[in-house]
C-alpha cells in the first residue's frame, strides 16, 4: 500500500482498495463483537524509548553507507540501469538495516498487535474503532509521495544492483483475486506480512507463541510457492 500508492501505481491503487474492502466485510462478520481496547495513553510506554534509541542504529547504518563510492554503471538498456556488481555486500547491508528500521517502527506503534488492526478494519461506526492505521497511513504516504516524485535523484542505486522500481502492467484477474484473498485473511487475523515477522521474532525471543507463529509463517510459504 505505502510503497505502491506513493507511486501512484494504478495496480498498488486498485489492490489496495480490494484488500481493504475485502477486508473490512471479513473483519465484520468474524470480529463484529470485539470489545473497545483503544488506549488512551499517549505516552512512549514502557519500552517506547528504548525502541525510538534503537533506531540510531539503522539511521547511522544508512548515512554511512550513503557516503560509500557509488558503483560504476555497466550497461543501460530500456530505461533500466544495471550496475557492475549485483549483489554488493553494502546492498545488503542497507535492505536489512531498513528492514529492521521499519521492525522497531512496527513495534513502537503497537502495529504488530493484530487486535489494533481488526479495530481499525471495523470503522469507525464501530465502538471499538481504533484509528492507530490510519495515523501510519497519513504519516507515510504523503511524504512517501514527495520523496518519490521529487527526490529520486538519477535512478543510479549507490550501492550496484538494479534500479528495481516496478512499473504499471495490466490489471488483470489474478491481481483482483489475490488481492481479495488477502483482505480476507488480513480481516480474519489482524496480520500482515510485515508485523507477522516482527511477531515471529518477538516469538522466537520470548518462547511464547511458537505455534500460532509458526502456523501463519508456513501458511504464507505456502501461498508464495502456490503463486
Amino acid at each position: 500500500m505505502i510503497a505502491g500508492v506513493s507511486r501512484l501505481s494504478r495496480r498498488s491503487v486498485v489492490a489496495t482498495a480490494t484488500f481493504f474492502t475485502t477486508g473490512v466485510i471479513a473483519t465484520r462478520l468474524s470480529h463484529h463483537d470485539l470489545l473497545p481496547t483503544i488506549n488512551t495513553d499517549w505516552t512512549l510506554g514502557r519500552h517506547g524509548k528504548t525502541l525510538l534509541a534503537l533506531q540510531a542504529i539503522p539511521l547511522a547504518i544508512s548515512t554511512l553507507l550513503y557516503f560509500f563510492p557509488t558503483f560504476s554503471q555497466s550497461s543501460s538498456s530500456g530505461g533500466s540501469t544495471v550496475a557492475s556488481k549485483p549483489e554488493s555486500p553494502l546492498r545488503l547491508i542497507a535492505i536489512y538495516s531498513a528492514g529492521f528500521e521499519f521492525a522497531l517502527s512496527l513495534r513502537l506503534s503497537n502495529l504488530s498487535d493484530p487486535t489494533r488492526v481488526l479495530a481499525f478494519l471495523l470503522l469507525p461506526v464501530h465502538r471499538s474503532f481504533d484509528p492507530s492505521l490510519a495515523f501510519l497511513a497519513a504519516g507515510a504516504i504523503p511524504l512517501s509521495i514527495v520523496l518519490y516524485h521529487f527526490y529520486r535523484g538519477p535512478e543510479k542505486p549507490r550501492l550496484g544492483g538494479p534500479w528495481a522500481v516496478p512499473k504499471d502492467s495490466e490489471i488483470d484477474s489474478k491481481l483482483i483475486i489475490g488481492a481479495a484473498l488477502f483482505g480476507v485473511g488480513w480481516g480474519m487475523t489482524g496480520i500482515c506480512p510485515g508485523p507477522g515477522l516482527v511477531n515471529v521474532g518477538r516469538a522466537l525471543s520470548g518462547g511464547s507463541g511458537l505455534t500460532q507463529t509458526a502456523s501463519w509463517l508456513g501458511a504464507v510459504v505456502a501461498g508464495g510457492l502456490l503463486v
